[in-house]
């Protein structure tokens, strides 16, 4: 069954109970359980049908994405990577602890092409 609203889809991205679509637009929706943050909406209210996962500068540009358990990672056309959800582990790499709902930059990164995430971790690959 397609998935409401969601056309131009480049790649898709799933862990545990949430998904994440990138279109060809750059922009990125999730749907799913969202009990830690991991729609990146800046709520923790499930959602059946596909949210567009925003931050304070809005995450457009997507080139990447990736799903961690209950995480979610991209990285821009900028180089930057993105990342929100649980961090109870710093899985997201803002230098703390705090989940965040809404997307929050991984520090020390620049140039990433590649992202990736799995149970409490992220990873990233740089142009060097």
């Amino acid at each position: 069954m397609p998935v409401t609203g969601l056309t131009n889809v480049r790649a898709l991205a799933g862990n545990f109970l949430h998904a994440y679509a990138l279109r060809g637009n750059g922009t990125l929706w999730a749907w799913g359980n969202n009990t830690q943050g991991q729609l990146g909406n800046g709520t923790t209210t499930n959602s059946s049908v596909p949210v567009p996962v925003s931050g304070t500068t809005g995450l457009v540009g997507v080139t990447a994405i990736s799903a961690g358990f209950v995480s979610g990672y991209a990285v821009r056309q900028d180089g930057t990577a993105w990342a929100w959800g649980s961090n109870f582990l710093g899985q997201l790499g803002n230098g703390t602890t705090t989940d965040s709902s809404l997307p929050v930059p991984v520090l020390g990164l620049n140039n990433v092409r590649a992202i990736s995430g799995s149970d409490y971790n992220g990873y990233a690959m740089v142009s060097d």
